[in-house]
């Protein structure tokens, strides 16, 4: 019995073997699928009703996600039901089927723009270190008009502010919310952090783009434009005494060296062989301007054998600028001069 079983086998296999060396084994190679992207070109839609727009998008194999503005705008005047905006911007590149942004402007048509037409105009700008980051902080001035009057009562304006170096290169840029009411003067600050530390003292130019959003409409575009260098800058020029009788009078020349329109000196100390004498001086100088500040010493407290007093002179720190704001110089260096000064004979 298993004589006949092996030769069953054996006879299967003999069978069996030719069939492998006819058929050879099958390979089957994956044939590799590249897919294409087809590019489209973005057609120019500004000005154009939705349903034209729509009807060229479909043409180009493309989509569409309409947006309606509804409130009145200025900078949209006359072009009421169409196309201000889309993304992708025309003449641009995308991939077929690529849904374009449409924003049509559509007020309801019973409502009338009432937009204020307002000059508003950098008054000055100047610079401050920042009291906590090691950053400069720059500060825009904005003067407000409207009908020649000051302006008193405009709030949450937009203001966009872009600062270029010398060479005219893009180093900063800024969009912020401006919120704080204008003053009786028509006066308002704008206070821009975040400038890197050390640049106030470099040429920048500053354009200012006040409102983009049209709640105004800015009267006069061509004072919106500053060059500014933080030149803040007051030094002790010299020191003198003056006999005065019964006392000495000790004088000093200060001097506005800086370009920063009407500057004071916040506080200034004597020391009068080493005895201080802190004061406070209310009289702004422009570029260039001279003024004297004195104190004095007594003849009784002077030793009779003395020929000079050991004399300093220190402008402290935190100049103040035109309307009281505290401003940063850009040499504390020639703030102080210290002197032995000869008593007159």
């Amino acid at each position: 019995m298993k004589r006949k079983s092996f030769l069953f086998v054996f006879w299967v296999f003999i069978l069996l073997l030719p069939l492998t060396l006819v058929f050879p084994q099958t390979v089957i190679k994956q044939k590799k699928t590249t897919f294409s992207i087809l590019k489209v070109t973005v057609p120019d839609l500004i000005g154009k009703t939705f349903a034209q727009a729509k009807e060229i998008l479909e043409n180009k194999k493309l989509g569409c996600v309409r947006e309606i503005i509804l409130t009145e705008k200025a900078e949209f005047q006359g072009k009421e039901g169409t196309i201000v905006r889309q993304d992708p911007q025309p003449g641009s590149e995308t991939a077929s089927g690529t849904k374009v942004r449409l924003v049509e402007y559509n007020p309801p048509k019973n409502v009338r723009l009432a937009v204020r037409k307002v000059d508003l105009l950098i008054d000055n700008v100047y610079w401050t270190k920042h009291p906590t980051r090691n950053t400069d902080r720059l500060i825009v001035l904005i003067m407000g008009k409207e009908s020649g009057k000051p302006v008193k009562d405009l709030n949450q304006l937009d203001i966009k502010v872009v600062l270029r170096d010398k060479n005219q290169t893009e180093i900063y840029y800024s969009l912020a919310t401006f919120s704080t009411s204008f003053s009786s003067d028509g006066i308002a600050s704008v206070i821009f952090d975040a400038i890197p530390y050390g640049k106030m003292n470099d040429t920048y130019y500053i354009r200012l783009t006040i409102d983009p959003l049209n709640k105004i409409i800015d009267t006069n575009m061509a004072n919106n434009e500053f060059e500014t260098k933080s030149l803040a800058d007051f030094a002790v020029k010299s020191m003198w005494i003056e006999d005065a009788g019964s006392y000495y009078k000790i004088k000093a020349t200060i001097k506005n060296m800086g370009t920063v329109k009407q500057t004071k000196v916040f506080s200034y100390t004597w020391y009068v062989e080493g005895k201080a004498d802190s004061l406070k001086l209310d009289v702004y100088l422009g570029p260039n301007q001279e003024y004297t500040i004195n104190t004095t010493a007594r003849k009784e407290s002077i030793p009779a054998d003395k020929n000079s007093l050991q004399v300093k002179l220190h402008l402290n720190d935190g100049l103040v600028s035109w309307r009281n704001k505290v401003i940063a110089e850009i040499d504390y260096a020639n703030n102080i001069l210290e002197q032995d000064l000869s008593i007159p004979n």
